[in-house]
């Protein structure tokens, strides 16, 4: 009977905490085990593709082959992970280096592998010793590891577009899929994860001469907003200091007409978030927006709105750390904000199920549904035994919980550092974005800035509510209510 040794599962899962693309900005973590799923689950649908015509044994035979090819390759990976992909290519372009290291990768599994029958470890051998094959299941599954890669590559990219490295990265997964494209579902998967997201985004350099964008509309509209990329992105990284002015002027029969200039906030490296500017109500046929800029920007994407919104709404209501500017008060028709009179508490008619049962008056209603989830942040660097979300952080019972299970152990009678051996303790720098809720927010919002908290939620999705002087006093409350919540808890 095959034995499955403890060392052998824990190894499996160790995958489970390899991040990959470590040496670029990503905003989430990729770890080994999912591209190496996600890379199984495309391999299965090339080979039901590619298999069809074939009778069912040879059928099952190469599925099989598949299915134990990635398990191998899995296996391989696993020992090699420190090995950066472009220097284990080289070594796998050199027949002797390759065998070298593959030797060593058998050296590491012998140990783990060799209980599960000396059959398995003979074709795990003999598959690994050929760095290449033309073989159908080899095909299949070098196809889908290329693919895989790739969708973690357009992940990765949107978050490193100063990185001109990436450039070529990408043409070795065009490049690479293109060899492949007799394979059933390859040219679809490509044209999919390439060429169906060529958006375009318009380089800024720093010249003499500002670059400018013109937007023309068949009829007049009212322009109250602007929405610009995160000043992380837009800036291209120089987000302490972007030196960066947007010009806006309207197009006339007469020629462009000043409506507003206004400067990119300075920010960090966790925005993410897009930013808003509030402008001066105008309503022309076109638009002209000049970027006046020190430095290089990229311009993802540029979103008009006859919408009014607050000025930078995501930095007022803490979602994002920029500098702001509160002397800006753009005049805009009252009739485009939101009047605190107006607001109406839905929560008394949804039910348990977040059903919503309102018998709404008669005209034009927006519906906002609030709610509150942790922040999906994760200390880091730890062990995967110590990794863990981000506690709550404007709570006593979040600090608490956090204290007790990390600094508690360690002072606690039997600890390292019992007997009031640990005199303090220092927090160097807080790089878990921002946290704007809390469980008991709402009370303890009105116990200290002395009013009810829940009318004035719509601006914190950016409603102007009443005027923008009312609603810039409301946010500063907000934020120094979030201010005090971080300082005592």
């Amino acid at each position: 009977m095959v034995s499955v040794r403890k060392s052998l599962l824990q190894f499996l899962f160790a995958g489970s905490f390899m991040k990959r693309w470590n040496d670029k900005h990503r905003s989430m973590d990729l770890v080994e085990v999912d591209k190496q799923a996600h890379k199984m689950m495309v391999a299965w649908m090339l080979y039901e593709l590619n298999s069809r015509h074939l009778a069912e044994p040879e059928r099952l035979a190469l599925g099989l082959e598949i299915v134990e090819g990635g398990l191998f390759e899995y296996l391989y990976r696993l020992v090699i992970t420190d090995i950066k992909p472009p220097v284990f290519y080289k070594i796998k372009a050199n027949p002797a280096h390759y065998s070298q290291l593959t030797d060593w990768v058998f050296a590491q599994l012998e140990p783990r592998v060799r209980e599960l029958g000396q059959g398995f470890w003979d074709r795990l051998r003999a598959y690994l010793a050929v760095p290449e094959s033309d073989a159908p299941a080899r095909r299949i599954l070098d196809a889908a590891h290329l693919y895989a890669s790739g969708w973690e590559y357009s992940l990765i990219k949107r978050d490193n577009p100063w990185d001109d490295e990436l450039l070529e990265i990408e043409s070795s997964f065009t490049g690479g899929l293109a060899r492949f494209a007799d394979l059933r579902g390859v040219t679809d998967l490509a044209d999919g994860l390439f060429a169906g997201k060529k958006n375009a985004v318009v380089k800024i350099a720093a010249a003499a001469d500002p670059t400018w964008v013109e937007v023309t509309f068949a009829k007049p509209v009212s322009l109250r907003s602007l929405e610009l990329p995160p000043v992380e992105k837009f800036s291209l990284r120089r987000n302490f200091d972007p030196a960066a002015t947007i010009h806006v002027q309207s197009l006339s029969a007469t020629g462009l007409v000043e409506v507003v200039r206004r400067k990119i906030p300075r920010s960090n490296w966790q925005d993410d978030q897009t930013l808003t500017l509030a402008l001066p109500e105008t309503t022309a046929t076109g638009y002209r927006i000049t970027f006046e800029n020190k430095t290089p920007l990229e311009l993802s994407f540029l979103r008009f709105s006859t919408a009014a919104r607050m000025d930078d709404w995501q930095g007022q209501a803490g979602v994002v750390l920029r500098s702001l500017d509160r002397s800006f008060l753009p005049a805009q028709d009252r009739a485009a904000w939101v009047s605190l009179t107006s607001i109406v508490d839905l929560s008394q008619y949804m039910d348990a199920t977040g059903k919503l049962n309102w018998p709404s008056p008669a005209g034009k209603w927006t519906v906002l549904r609030f709610g509150h989830v942790n922040t999906g942040a994760k200390n880091g660097p730890a062990p995967p035994e110590a990794t863990g979300f981000e506690c709550d952080k404007l709570s006593a019972r979040g600090a608490d919980a956090s204290f007790a299970g990390y600094i508690g152990r360690i002072s606690a009678p039997g600890g390292p550092a019992d007997g009031g051996r640990l005199k303090g303790m220092v927090i160097d720098s807080w790089e878990c974005h921002t946290q704007t809720w809390t469980q008991e927010m709402e009370r303890e919002f009105n116990a200290r800035r002395g009013y009810a908290l829940r009318q004035w939620l719509p601006a914190l999705a950016g409603f102007v509510m009443d005027d923008p002087f009312t609603s810039e006093r409301f946010l500063r409350d907000w934020r120094a209510t979030l201010s005090d919540l971080l300082v005592v808890n």
